[in-house]
C-alpha cells in the first residue's frame, strides 16, 4: 500500500477515525512512503508497534516523531534519512537501536527517553553535530567509547538509569555499585545543562570544573556526601539540583556563583541552613525542604530580595526571623509541617505572595493584618490550632 499524499496524511491525523485507519496502514509491512518533498513527518499515539522499512525513502525528511507508540525496533532503513535533524522516540518500547542510526550525520536532536535502551551503538561518536540527546528513564548501564566525540553537546539527560562503573582494581573489595562519572563527560566543554538525577553516583570529582558553559546541572537522587570547590568554578550555572543526596553542608565558595537563579537542596541531611546561601543575592527559587534538623533561619536569609519561591517545609523551625519581610518579591512560600505558633510581624510585609503554606505548623493564630496580603490567592493553614480568623481576612 502506497503512502505518497501528503494533503491526505495530514487530514488523517486530525481526525479520530482517519487515525484509526492509518494506524492500520502504518502497522502493514508492505506500507511504501513515497512523497520527495516530506521535511517533516509526525507519526505520534497512533499505537504503530511496527514501521515499515520503507520508512527510509523518506530522504529529504528534516525531522521524525514517533514518539508515543509501541515500537519495540527501528528498521535499518531509517539510516538512509541522512538530512535528518531532529528525532524524537518518546515513550515506546525500543530495548536497541540500529548501527544504521549513526549515519545520520547532520542529526542534532535526538531523544530516546522511556524505552528500555540497555546499550547504545558502538558507533554513537558519528552523530558529531548531535546538540541535545535526552535519555532518561532506560535501563543504560554504560557508555560506548565513542560517546566521547559528541563534543558539541549542549543538552545531556542521563537521568533514571543504571549506569554504573566498577575499577578493576576494586572489583575484590567492593561489594556494592561504586558509580563514577565517566571521564568523557568532562570534555564535553559545550554542555549547557547536565542532568544526571536518580542514578548511584556517590561524588563529583573536581574536573566537573572543566564543564565551564553548565548552565544548569541535575545531580539529585543520588548519595552524594560531599561537593567539591571546584563546582564553585563554574561561574555561569544558573540552576542547581542538589536535593535527594545525604549532603550535610555546602562549600563557602558557593557564594562565587553570583548566576545562580534556582538551587533546590530539599530531602538532604543538613543540620543548619547554609548561611552561604544567603549570599547568592541572584538567588529566585529555594527548595530546601524535608531537611529535620533545621531550627532556624538566619537574619540574613532577608538578603535574597530576588526570590520568589522560597520552600521550607518539613524542618524544624520553632520561629522565623524579622528580615524575612524584606522578601517582597517572594510569591510562594511553603513553611508546613515546622513548629511555629506565631508569624513575624514583618509578614505583612510580603505583598508579592500569592501562596502561602502553613499547614500543621501548631500555628495559634493568624496576623490581623493578612489583609495586606492583597494578592494572596491559596492560603493553607489546615491542621492547626487556630480558634478563630481575623475579621480582615475577609477583605
Amino acid at each position: 500500500m502506497y503512502l505518497n499524499d501528503l494533503d491526505l496524511l495530514s487530514e488523517m491525523l486530525n481526525d479520530c477515525e482517519g487515525k484509526n485507519l492509518l494506524n492500520v496502514i502504518l502497522n502493514r509491512p508492505d506500507t511504501v512512503f513515497e512523497d520527495d518533498n516530506l521535511v517533516r513527518l509526525s507519526l505520534g499515539e497512533l499505537e504503530l508497534n511496527f514501521l515499515s522499512d520503507n520508512i527510509g525513502n523518506l530522504i529529504n525528511l528534516v525531522e521524525l516523531d514517533l514518539s508515543n507508540n509501541y515500537l519495540t525496533h527501528l528498521p535499518d532503513s531509517i539510516g538512509n534519512l541522512v538530512n535528518l535533524k531532529k528525532l524524537k522516540l518518546i515513550n515506546n518500547e525500543l530495548k536497541s537501536i540500529p548501527n544504521s542510526i549513526t549515519r545520520l550525520e547532520k542529526l542534532e536532536k535526538l531523544n530516546l527517553s522511556n524505552n528500555y535502551l540497555t546499550h547504545l551503538p558502538d558507533s554513537i561518536g558519528n552523530l558529531v553535530k548531535l546538540e541535545i540527546l535526552e535519555l532518561f528513564h532506560n535501563g543504560l548501564k554504560d557508555f560506548p567509547e565513542s560517546f566521547a566525540l559528541l563534543t558539541n553537546l549542549r543538552v545531556l539527560d542521563l537521568s533514571h538509569n543504571k549506569f554504573t562503573y566498577l575499577p578493576e582494581e576494586e572489583l575484590s573489595i567492593v561489594g556494592d555499585d561504586l558509580t563514577i562519572l565517566p571521564d568523557f563527560i568532562f570534555d564535553m566543554i559545550n554542555l549547557q545543562k547536565l542532568m544526571l538525577s536518580y542514578n548511584k553516583i556517590t561524588f563529583i570529582p573536581d574536573k566537573i570544573k572543566r564543564l565551564k558553559n553548565l548552565r544548569g546541572l541535575y545531580i539529585g537522587g543520588n548519595g552524594i556526601n560531599e561537593l567539591p570547590e571546584s563546582i564553585t568554578e563554574l561561574l555561569l550555572l544558573e540552576e542547581l539540583g542538589l536535593g535527594g543526596n545525604n549532603l550535610t553542608d555546602l562549600p563557602p565558595s558557593i557564594i562565587k556563583l553570583k548566576n545562580l537563579k534556582k538551587l533546590h537542596l530539599s530531602t538532604n541531611n543538613f543540620d543548619y541552613f547554609p548561611e552561604s546561601i544567603t549570599m547568592l543575592s541572584n538567588l529566585e527559587v529555594l527548595n530546601i525542604s524535608w531537611n529535620k534538623k533545621i531550627s532556624f533561619l538566619p537574619d540574613s536569609i532577608g538578603n535574597l530580595t530576588n526570590l520568589k519561591f522560597l520552600i521550607l517545609s518539613k524542618l524544624a523551625l520553632t520561629s522565623l526571623p524579622e528580615s524575612l519581610g524584606r522578601l517582597i518579591n517572594l510569591e510562594r512560600l511553603g513553611l508546613s509541617e515546622n513548629y511555629l505558633y506565631r508569624l513575624p510581624q514583618s509578614f505583612s510585609n510580603l505583598i508579592s505572595l500569592q501562596a502561602l503554606y502553613l499547614a500543621n505548623t501548631e500555628l495559634i493564630e493568624i496576623p490581623h493584618d493578612i489583609d495586606k496580603l492583597n494578592k494572596l490567592e491559596i492560603l493553607d493553614v489546615g491542621g492547626n490550632n487556630i480558634r478563630e480568623l481575623p475579621p480582615t481576612i475577609c477583605n
